[in-house]
């Protein structure tokens, strides 16, 4: 599951932060990794994709994204043998906005355009990117107050402490002795 994350920079351009989090078979969640970038482009996706150093071009993973084109096409070239789906909620949510634009005025032929959708869409977990855009909210939290990184070294280290804390977290481990170990 991949999102990413727009980080001010004092005295320069925005970069971006791209995340990459990780579900195995029984549930449990781990960040991956991250890396800091001044786009979303094809090939920041792939420098992370590739900096995750995955085996065999993902034979055997699931790859769920918001199907933002840049991240599918970094999938595509990097983990080509891993299964592609796009998360759930982004799909029910383009149906939802075709609907309300073809019946602008019938909210309940909107409501049976969602639960025809939703009926088609039966797929196993992995499914959505929630769990990753949750973690987001919660990182774009602690640093909108900072009012920015005064460095992209800065907003690295950051990023990557935060990954470590949430991932004992999620492992329910204490995170500060993680942390500072």
């Amino acid at each position: 599951m991949f999102t990413f994350q727009r980080t001010p920079k004092k005295g320069g351009a925005p970069f971006w932060s791209l995340l990459a989090l990780g579900e195995g078979e029984s549930g449990k969640r781990a960040y991956l990794g991250a890396v800091q970038s001044p786009d979303r482009s094809q090939a920041s996706w792939s420098a992370l994709l590739e900096s995750l150093e995955v085996p065999q071009q993902g034979k055997g993973l699931i790859v769920v994204h918001d199907g933002d084109q840049a991240i599918a096409s970094a999938v595509g070239m990097v983990l080509s043998r891993a299964e592609e789906r796009r998360c759930i909620w982004h799909q029910l949510h383009r149906v939802f906005m075709q609907a309300r634009e073809l019946y602008p005025d019938n909210p309940e032929k909107i409501k049976e355009a969602i639960r025809a959708a939703q009926e088609r869409m039966t797929v196993s977990r992995p499914r959505t990117t929630s769990p990753l855009e949750r973690g987001i909210k919660e990182y774009r939290r602690r640093t909108r107050p900072m009012d920015g990184f005064g460095s992209r070294a800065g907003a690295s280290s950051f990023l990557k402490v935060w990954m470590v804390k949430e991932n004992a977290r999620m492992a329910h481990e204490d995170w500060l002795s993680v942390v500072i170990n």
